[in-house]
């Protein structure tokens, strides 16, 4: 779900023009059965109606930032970083909304016509400073460069460092999609599409230039070093709408990547890049990131109208999955909580009656609660989340500008109802 700002501003067109509203089915009282899930036998109760919004702050009031990712850090903090403008944007702030310090990184090409940097990962260190991962596009012509900074807990800038793969072509895009923490430092998993020049000498074939899609990922360690770097191929070019990661116990690395709406490869790779599986599966799919210490391996689909939880074993063999039909929506983020419920957060509606909304489903997706939080803020989605520290709370972050419909001119009225900046939501899932 990220081509830079491009991507963007493609995603709200796509977003405002699904249908996403979720069915509300009253909870059955003091009802508790077992239901067969992931091969395992998981107690559930039908979902109580404990979903509600404890809190909401706005940051940012005189700017249009686009949030990607959200992280909570020891100091019981948030830090957001996406993009504003054409400039890589980071923020952190407490619950209360009172900034602590905010940083962004110029684009290298000023003029109408150039791209700027954008951050789409953070990660937290033992020590409050965060790694936060991107692209930076230079002049026409240089490679696009991944991007990593490290700032402190202050606020002060550690290290900041453009890279592109050792033998890079010279004309390369590279992205740096997700990053954890690992070993100390963190482990980054983006793309690298190389161009080669096309030698051919046949004269059906005037293509000057060929390119080859690869997975690049990386581990940078506690000083900002390069360890290690690999490019893992991809049989076929795609474009990549987004990369989720999960840590496994092992140790391994799993990450899925959801290509052109249509499919998500999924691979497991030892810290050093070594691949252990890999696997395709039609349709875009998120990881769920848990929330205990299961680290069962699920995934869900971006869209709910045949909303799908798939279970794979750790050679990525599927052991279960389970659809419920809902009418359509979109999800960008997805958390199982210790019960084995779900939490979904993302979007529904359609048009003037686009909302942001948070999802709480039960392990068998028939039973779900439902929080909107448009009324609040004015955004159409949920762009990130993450625990927010205390059992069952989430953060839940969005960019609270309300456009008007595509192609409709705003009016006054309009304006007045729009909000700049960006809307922090606290959750209280129990």
């Amino acid at each position: 779900m990220q081509f830079v700002a491009a991507f963007s501003q493609m995603q709200a067109l796509v977003v405002a023009s699904l249908k996403i509203r979720l069915r509300v089915e009253a909870p059955l009282s003091g009802l508790i059965f077992l239901v067969m899930f992931g091969g395992i036998n998981v107690p559930h109760s039908a979902l109580a109606e404990d979903l509600t919004l404890s809190h909401e702050v706005f940051i940012e009031p005189r700017l249009a930032p686009r949030p990607n990712v959200i992280v909570h850090t020891h100091d019981d903090d948030v830090v957001i970083a996406g993009s504003v403008g054409k400039e890589a944007w980071a923020v952190k702030t407490n619950a209360d909304g009172k900034v602590k310090w905010r940083y962004t990184v110029p684009p290298f090409d000023k003029s109408v016509f150039g791209m700027g940097p954008e951050y789409h990962s953070a990660a937290v260190m033992p020590d409050d400073s965060v790694f936060l991962c991107g692209d930076y596009p230079r002049s026409s012509g240089s490679p696009i460069s991944g991007l990593f900074t490290r700032i402190s807990k202050e606020g002060e800038v550690i290290k900041e460092q453009l890279l592109i793969p050792q033998n890079d072509s010279g004309r390369s895009i590279n992205r740096f999609y997700s990053c954890v923490p690992h070993d100390g430092g963190v482990l980054i998993v983006g793309s690298s599409t190389q161009f080669y020049k096309n030698d051919s000498t046949s004269a059906s074939n005037k293509v000057p230039y060929e390119s080859k899609d690869n997975y690049w990922v990386l581990t940078v360690d506690q000083n900002e070093k390069v360890k290690s770097e690999k490019l893992i191929s991809i049989d076929k070019n795609a474009g990549f709408d987004h990369v989720t990661l999960l840590q496994t116990a092992s140790g391994d690395i799993v990450f899925a990547a959801a290509r052109n709406s249509i499919e998500t490869e999924i691979v497991r790779i030892s810290p050093d890049g070594v691949i252990k599986a890999r696997t395709v599966i039609p349709q875009a799919f998120l990881i769920v990131q848990p929330t205990d210490q299961d680290m069962t391996l699920q995934l869900v689909s971006v869209t709910t109208n045949s909303l799908t939880l798939i279970t794979l074993d750790d050679s990525l063999r599927e052991t279960s999955r389970v659809v419920e039909k809902h009418e359509p929506g979109v999800v960008y983020e997805a958390y199982r909580l210790s019960d084995k419920s779900l939490m979904l957060f993302g979007s529904k509606g359609e048009g003037d009656n686009l909302f942001a909304q948070v999802a709480k489903f039960d392990p068998t997706l028939k039973h779900e609660q439902t929080l909107e939080l448009a009324p609040q803020g004015g955004s159409y989605w949920v762009s990130a989340a993450v625990p927010s520290g205390a059992d069952g709370q989430f953060a839940c972050v969005r960019g609270a500008i309300k456009p008007s419909k595509l192609g409709q001119v705003m009016n006054d009225e309009m304006r007045a109802q729009s909000r700049l900046g960006v809307a922090i939501d606290f959750i209280k899932t129990k």
